[in-house]
């Protein structure tokens, strides 16, 4: 296989990882500039914080997750590639 064309997927991929993380941290910071236009007391903002922090682990982390996992398998797969077409 072409070395151009590793060097290309391996760049799409990592491209890709970055725009998919920089859109999930967009969300979350909207998410917390909406809050901080809003007006709460103690409790609401613990409920809320609590929240967050159930959601970022339930939603956030698997999104993350899932997208370094393609990330690493892609690029060991393109390694391999390499290492083999030697």
């Amino acid at each position: 296989m072409n070395y151009w064309m590793l060097g290309l997927i391996s760049a799409v991929v990592i491209i890709v990882s970055l725009v998919l993380t920089v859109r999930v941290l967009k969300e979350e910071d909207k998410k917390i500039k909406k809050y901080e236009g809003e007006e709460d007391s103690a409790a609401n903002e613990l409920k809320r914080s609590n929240d967050y922090e159930k959601e970022s682990l339930t939603k956030n982390v698997k999104n993350l997750s899932f997208i370094y996992v393609i990330v690493t398998a892609v690029s060991i797969l393109v390694l391999a590639l390499y290492i083999f077409s030697l």
